[in-house]
């Protein structure tokens, strides 16, 4: 699960930097492909969502800032691992809290909805006496 609450600043995922002269990309931007950190972004985010679905890793990604967090560079995540994302303007808003609930419900027998990739191998070996 990745809670984001402002945009990534280092790094090869980063969405703005540090400077306040550089502006956060709009809409508009993205259109037109004038995004200076965009692509660098998406294909990090990409190969990273490869990885974690290729290993059984699920990701739900979880906004609260409608600001740029950088969602579009990491929609790969969740939708390359059948994860969630919830944005909202807030962590603490009834929405976010009910959204974010919702994925621990549990069904009739007690047990959680989701699942989690699990295998179990059982190996059982026997010793047998070895007679002469």
């Amino acid at each position: 699960m990745l809670f984001a609450g402002g945009p990534a600043t280092e790094g090869p995922g980063m969405v703005v930097s540090n400077e306040l002269k550089e502006p956060i990309c709009s809409h508009c931007d993205i259109e037109r492909d004038s995004v200076k950190h965009y692509k660098r972004a998406v294909k990090l985010y990409e190969g990273l969502a490869k990885w974690a679905s290729n290993n059984g890793y699920v990701v739900d990604l979880f906004a609260g800032c409608l600001d740029q967090v950088g969602l579009l560079e990491m929609k790969s995540l969740p939708n390359f691992t059948n994860g969630v994302i919830v944005l909202s303007d807030w962590f603490a808003t009834s929405n976010f809290q009910q959204s974010f609930l919702h994925i621990f419900n549990k069904d009739d027998q007690d047990f959680l909805e989701m699942g989690f990739n699990a295998t179990f191998d059982v190996q059982v070996f026997f010793s047998f006496p070895h007679f002469v």
